[in-house]
């Protein structure tokens, strides 16, 4: 059985790699800090953004096993698995990672924009390649929300600003998120994109559902008998 560690609350992954804890409800890993780590499979119960120069090869992401290219960012939200299983190698990273709880966002304005945000999505892309620029600008970013946690406690106020540069986080990132996907090509498709955004669909009835998700391209495969018109 998989050793799966259980992200409850962002800390949890915090406390994982000795990384302080500043928020109840935030954690700021910055890797260049607590490296040497130890990596984990992770079950998310949080939101988390993992932006780095570069990942560990292998790593586990929703059905499939990848390897992130440099300078990337693979973003996660509760009900996800993700990561590799310790094997016991010490790992040395250069980058961050920022986790936030749905509790920190309910009941403000982000909260039902974070639907909008696909990149989150195991369907969407694997992961969010940076420009030089934006690394820069992201990692600014997150430095500076650290320095707030530090020098701040906890407060209706402080919470605000922890809001503003998560958002501020996340539109970088959907920016990224648009342009490659500007660029992917629109004929290419796969069976688990079309049944998750069928799934989505609340307008789209159970039987033409199924049906749309067995009629194969006749092009490809050829129809399947009896059924999309066969």
């Amino acid at each position: 059985m998989k050793n799966i560690l259980q992200v409850s609350d962002p800390n949890v992954y915090g406390r994982y790699v000795n990384a302080p804890v500043l928020h109840p409800l935030v954690s700021i890993v910055h890797y260049d800090e607590v490296s040497p780590i130890h990596s984990s499979l992770n079950r998310y119960g949080v939101y988390g953004l993992f932006i780095q120069r570069s990942f560990p090869k292998n790593l586990t992401y929703g059905m499939k096993m990848f390897d992130a290219p440099d300078g990337s960012i693979i973003a996660v939200e509760p009900g996800q698995i993700g990561g590799r299983e310790d094997n016991g190698e010490e790992l040395y990273l250069s980058g961050w990672a920022l986790l936030f709880s749905p509790q920190l966002i309910h009941g403000t304005d982000l909260e039902p924009r974070m639907k909008d945000y696909r990149f989150f999505s195991y369907f969407a892309t694997e992961t969010l390649v940076m420009e030089t620029s934006e690394w820069g600008r992201i990692t600014q970013l997150l430095t500076q929300l650290r320095h707030e946690l530090q020098e701040n406690t906890d407060s209706p106020a402080l919470r605000t600003v922890i809001l503003g540069y998560i958002r501020l986080v996340l539109e970088y990132c959907n920016r990224i998120y648009l342009r490659q996907l500007s660029k992917e090509d629109k004929s290419s498709s796969d069976l688990l994109k079309r049944f998750n955004s069928l799934l989505s669909a609340a307008s789209i009835g159970y039987g033409s559902a199924i049906g749309t998700v067995l009629c194969r391209p006749a092009g490809v495969f050829g129809p399947i008998p009896g059924r999309c018109g066969a």
